[in-house]
């Protein structure tokens, strides 16, 4: 084995050292990365629950409608009318967030 000299061992122990914080940067911002894709997971899993609970305000409302159609109580209809359009806004704007959390996290499993 060949020895080196004094000015490449310390050329060979600054480079090493560059290598290992090199490392820590890196491994820093996988960790970052790793705790945003969690969080983006976390986050789409609370909007799926959020849109479950939407489509069952949804089958109520429209169960409710259907039953005061037959009963002819105009006022239920008004009710359930008024259901159905809160149920329909919450689909929607978690039928957005879902759309957008889940395009940011296929971009941070991409990178």
């Amino acid at each position: 084995m060949r020895s080196r000299s004094p000015i490449c061992l310390k050329r060979y122990s600054l480079n090493r050292r560059g290598n290992e914080k090199w490392n820590q940067r890196l491994s820093r911002k996988t960790k970052t990365e790793k705790e945003k894709y969690l969080k983006r997971k976390k986050n789409e899993a609370g909007l799926q629950e959020y849109m479950h609970a939407a489509n069952n305000l949804f089958k109520e409302a429209y169960d409710r409608l259907a039953s005061a159609i037959k009963k002819k109580d105009f006022k239920e209809i008004d009710i359930s009318h008024a259901l159905l359009d809160v149920a329909r806004t919450k689909i929607d704007k978690a039928t957005n967030a879902l759309e957008t959390c889940r395009s940011q996290r296929n971009e941070i499993e991409s990178k």
